[in-house]
Parts: C-alpha cells; sequence; structure tokens
C-alpha cells in the first residue's frame, strides 16, 4: 500500500507538469482555435533559459525563472507576430502547417545550438523527504503540486473574474461577429492611422449595403484602436468614417462607459441628458440613467458571471 501513494504522489506530481503544458494548449485554441505545435517548443527554450542562467552565470532560481518568464513571453509575442498574425484571414489548415513549422524551427535550432546531449541543473536544495504515515513524499513533489494548484487557481480567476478574462468568453469563436472584430483589429493592425484602417474596412464590407452591422461594428474597432482611452478622439474617428452615427455613437458610448467608468466621459456628452430616461415601460416611466445601469450591472453579475 505504501508503494501505491507513493506512485500515486509520483504520479501527479508528474501530472501537474502536464497539466499546466495543457492549460497553455486548451487556451490558445479556445481563444483563436489554432492547434499551437510550437507550445511545447516555446517550453523547451524556457528549459533551456533556466539552465544558463543558472549553470553558465551561476544564478539563483528565482532569477532563472523570471528570466524564463521573459524569454518565453517574448519568444510567444514574436512567434504571434511573424508567424501567425498574417495568417489570421488564411484557411486553418494554412495556420496549422505554420504551426508545425515553427515546432520544427524551434526544435532544430536548439539542438544546433545546444546540441543534443541532456543539460544538467544544479541543485540549489536539499532533496528532502517527508513522511505522511509510511508514504514518503519528496520536497520536489511537494512544490510541483503547490505551484500547479496556485497556477490554476489565478488561471481560473482570470478567466472568470477580470475583464481580460471576461473578454475571451464574449464573443464565440464561431460566429460571424467574431469574423469582423477579427478583420478589423487586423487592419488596424497594419495600417498606420485609422484613414488606412478604414479604408480597408469599407472596401471589404462594401457590399454590405442593406446590413449596416458589420462596417458599424468595423467603424467602431477602428476607432477605439486608435483613439486608445480619448472618447472625445474616437467620436471624431467615428464622426469621419461617415457610417451610421446614430448606430456607432450610442455602442462606442457604451463601450467606454464600460471601459473608464461615466466619470471617464466629456461632461459635454453627459449633461445634456441630466441623468434622465423618459421610456413607456410601466413603473418605470421615469428613472435616472445611473440607476438603469445600476440594474442592469447586478443583473449580468447575478446571471452570467
Amino acid at each position: 500500500m505504501t508503494v501505491f501513494f507513493s506512485q500515486l504522489i509520483n504520479g501527479l506530481s508528474l501530472g501537474s507538469i502536464y497539466a499546466l503544458i495543457a492549460l497553455g494548449y486548451s487556451m490558445v485554441y479556445g481563444i483563436i482555435l489554432l492547434l499551437n505545435f510550437a507550445h511545447g517548443d516555446v517550453i523547451m527554450v524556457g528549459a533551456y533559459m533556466s539552465w544558463f542562467v543558472m549553470n553558465q552565470l551561476g544564478l539563483g532560481p528565482v532569477t532563472a525563472v523570471c528570466a524564463t518568464i521573459i524569454t518565453c513571453t517574448l519568444l510567444g509575442v514574436v512567434i504571434e507576430k511573424i508567424a501567425y498574425t498574417p495568417l489570421r484571414s488564411a484557411p486553418r489548415i494554412s495556420l496549422l502547417i505554420t504551426a508545425i513549422g515553427v515546432s520544427f524551427f524551434l526544435e532544430y535550432t536548439a539542438e544546433l545550438v545546444m546540441g543534443s546531449g541532456a543539460k544538467v541543473i544544479p541543485s540549489y536544495f536539499d532533496a528532502k523527504t517527508f513522511s505522511v504515515g509510511k508514504v514518503p513524499l519528496g520536497l520536489t513533489s511537494i512544490i510541483t503540486l503547490v505551484v500547479t494548484v496556485l497556477s490554476m487557481l489565478a488561471l481560473t480567476f482570470l478567466v472568470q473574474k477580470t475583464k481580460l478574462g471576461k473578454a475571451m468568453r464574449a464573443v464565440p469563436q464561431d460566429s460571424e461577429l467574431y469574423t469582423v472584430l477579427e478583420f478589423a483589429f487586423d487592419a488596424c493592425e497594419k495600417s498606420p492611422d485609422y484613414r488606412a484602417a478604414w479604408e480597408l474596412c469599407e472596401e471589404h464590407y462594401k457590399h454590405y449595403n442593406w446590413v449596416h452591422t458589420y462596417p458599424n461594428l468595423a467603424s467602431e474597432v477602428v476607432a477605439i484602436y486608435f483613439a486608445g482611452n480619448d472618447y472625445n478622439k474616437a467620436m471624431s474617428i467615428l464622426m469621419m468614417s461617415g457610417q451610421d452615427n446614430d448606430c456607432t455613437g450610442g455602442p462606442i458610448g457604451h463601450a467606454y462607459g464600460a471601459m473608464l467608468g461615466a466619470k471617464a466621459l466629456d461632461k459635454k456628452f453627459t449633461e445634456p441628458l441630466e441623468d434622465r430616461l423618459d421610456t413607456y415601460v410601466r413603473t418605470m416611466e421615469t428613472q435616472s440613467i445611473t440607476s438603469l445601469s445600476e440594474k442592469t450591472i447586478d443583473a449580468i453579475c447575478r446571471h452570467w458571471i
């Protein structure tokens, strides 16, 4: 029985590492529907960085971990910008083949530079063993399990409770609305200013003569991208895009109100409204815009979050 529990702990420790790697795969696929075959190779580069910092530079494990995180983050950004971003509008098979190519490139480059032999990371801690009854627990296994649990809790909090996580889950990846957001964002990424980005969007959606939702949404994306947190500038870009200003000015006000709060909007937009809303809904004929916003937020928090 002791052997069984010992192997169970070892399996949980090793499985925790696999679980963390799998989380990276699932996050990328869940957001952009890409099987990132280079994910494991990015982790390999991080392992080599840890070895280099500790073995060649003689620095401690904390420094090695920080250097590894920075290296893997920068490498991920470079791969995204060079390999994946230019193919966002391409068939998914193209992205898949590119991901495999990036994986091979990283693997064979590492083998060419670092060699194929095993690299040994020096031990900075004594291999202590604790006993729970007759079951031995290694310090390494305990640290691995603790780090894994904390990482999963942090990721759960990020996805479920933060604005970034909610944004990840907000638009279904297989919806037409998402394709508009994706195209408009790509147009912004490759354009020097809002005029060039909007020209790409306008040309792409010019055949939607009677369905203005797509070009309207594209103009809002362009406005937010180039205006940043400046609502006045965003409204100016919208007005100059020549779309349905009655259908774009309102939604973009909602977006900035959600992102920055009502106090971030210039008073020239809010004071004429006098925080008053008149409706034909019984028991709600007259109420404040603020109270309606609070009720909406409360409903979202209770039924969606």
